[in-house]
This record gives C-alpha cells, sequence and structure tokens, in this order.
C-alpha cells in the first residue's frame, strides 16, 4: 500500500469509520453520542471527509461523530458544511504535508469567529 497511496482513499475509509462507529456504539460501555474519529497521514484525510457533509441542502448525517482531530492530513482546498468540531494537528515546517494547505483551506458556513489556525513551528 506505501507503494499505491490511492489504492484505497478516504471515501472507502470513510465507510469503515462509520462501520466502527456503529459497532461501538452498540456496545454497553460505550455512549454512541460521544465517539469521536482520529486518524493521521492518509487517516487524517479520511476524518477531514468523515466530519464533511457535501451536500449544503441536506440535514446533518443522522449520527455523525461527536468530533474528529486529524494529525498530518491531506488538505482540500475546500470542505463543506462540517457535522462536528474538527481539530487539525499539523506542523509548520513540515516538508511532506503542508500547513500552508490547511491555513488556506475554506470551509463553507464557517464564521471567522469559529474558525481557529494556529500554526506551530
Amino acid at each position: 500500500m506505501c507503494n499505491h497511496p490511492g489504492a484505497v482513499g478516504p471515501f472507502t475509509r470513510v465507510t469503515d469509520a462509520f462501520t466502527a462507529k456503529a459497532y461501538l456504539a452498540n456496545q454497553p460501555i460505550v455512549d454512541g453520542k460521544r465517539i469521536a474519529v482520529l486518524g493521521m497521514s492518509h487517516g487524517g484525510w479520511t476524518t477531514l471527509w468523515a466530519v464533511q457533509n457535501s451536500n449544503m441542502d441536506a440535514a446533518p448525517r443522522r449520527h455523525p461523530f461527536r468530533a474528529a482531530v486529524a494529525i498530518y492530513p491531506r488538505c482540500e482546498p475546500q470542505l463543506t458544511r462540517l457535522d462536528a468540531p474538527l481539530l487539525i494537528l499539523i506542523g509548520g515546517a513540515d516538508d511532506w504535508t503542508f500547513a500552508d494547505k490547511c491555513e488556506r483551506m475554506e470551509i463553507q458556513g464557517w464564521k471567522s469567529r469559529d474558525r481557529q489556525v494556529t500554526p506551530l513551528p
């Protein structure tokens, strides 16, 4: 898979994330309304898509994640409406996954007071 990073893309893995969430939500020791999603690198890219609702006119997903943490994701130029709070962790000096793409990322429906981007060295 390392030689073919796009072989299993984030859209396929989003289904896996929601399947895992459904499984966890049915466990007696888990509060199904408090399940978050976290991913690193390609998993971070998947995390972005897992909390994105690409149809602005649609209602939020019936069972969205409670929150999301994307570590070194591939940031897209534009996301649409988010169904959960999102934290992106990425280093400003990284020369593999570029923080400036995340800083420039626009998310429709975010008000400036809701968006805080703080690049770290």
